[in-house]
């Protein structure tokens, strides 16, 4: 079996996709929407495409895109310009066509408890597809974290769909001042599951608050990534298992593990 029939068996789709849409949201972070595919439209919140950038002069290493939404006619993907892949898929316009692979990864599984979203920076963009899915559930509440007001994004998409939308900001320009964390702890009822993206050491926290408090934790991982099917071994992090440590692949056992596991 050649690489493109394993990913047609296991119902991903690689091919060319064409931009629909691209704006930069806040400075430096761009939303862009492509085309779907039968195989895209059936994305889960949390799993993620790859992108392989192109050019007539070189090809840029591909670089994996978080999903903020899916449907049968459109996939939307956010991403922060950091170097030179970013920087020219910032470039992107509509009616170019991309090189995309996907959907892969495990994402959040399906949750029917009171549920605590829980997103820092770039991490909420997989999060409003996760809210989407429990859109107007009373029992679900979110809390978004960024540096500063400059940095939000995506508030009024998400206060639609969710009724209960906290947001904070380090330097407090924008809601509380504090951090994602220290917010949970005052809004907390009677959730037991709690869903978190965002930067390392606010998933860490979040693990640490769920263990003290006897919750579940899903924290959505993000790793450097090679060939984004676990064959290269690049993305591995250390996880709990079995009553030993081993090591996981992000981009195939993740990007979202049990936070309670997870060796930070």
């Amino acid at each position: 079996m050649n690489s493109r029939e394993k990913l047609s068996s296991e119902k991903i789709f690689f091919g060319l996709r064409e931009v629909i849409n691209i704006n930069e949201i806040v400075k430096g972070t761009f939303l862009v929407e492509i085309s779907s595919s039968a195989q895209l439209s059936k994305s889960e919140p949390g799993q993620f495409v790859y992108i392989i950038p192109k050019t007539q002069k070189r090809t840029i290493l591909p670089r994996p895109l978080c999903i903020a939404d899916a449907d049968a006619d459109t996939v939307k993907l956010i991403f922060k310009v950091k170097g030179k892949g970013t920087l020219y898929l910032s470039g992107l316009s509509k009616g170019d066509k991309i090189s995309v692979m996907g959907p892969l990864g495990k994402g959040f599984q399906a949750v029917k408890e009171p549920v605590l979203l829980a997103g820092g920076g770039l991490g909420a963009a997989p999060l409003y597809f996760l809210a989407k899915k429990l859109r107007n559930n009373e029992k679900t509440s979110l809390v978004l974290g960024f540096k500063n007001k400059d940095e939000a994004y995506f508030i009024n998409e998400f206060k639609s769909v969710l009724r209960n939308v906290f947001v904070c900001t380090d330097d407090g320009s924008l809601g509380s001042r504090g951090n994602v964390t220290g917010k949970i702890g005052e809004i907390i009822r009677d959730e037991k599951i709690i869903c978190a993206c965002g930067p390392r050491p606010m998933l860490k926290s979040l693990s640490a608050f769920a263990g003290e408090n006897k919750m579940r934790i899903f924290v959505s991982l993000e790793e450097r990534m090679g060939c984004g099917m676990g064959a290269c071994l690049g993305c591995v992090v250390k996880i709990r298992a079995g009553g030993k440590e081993e090591y996981q692949r992000v981009c195939k056992e993740g990007p979202v593990f049990d936070g309670l596991k997870v060796v930070f």
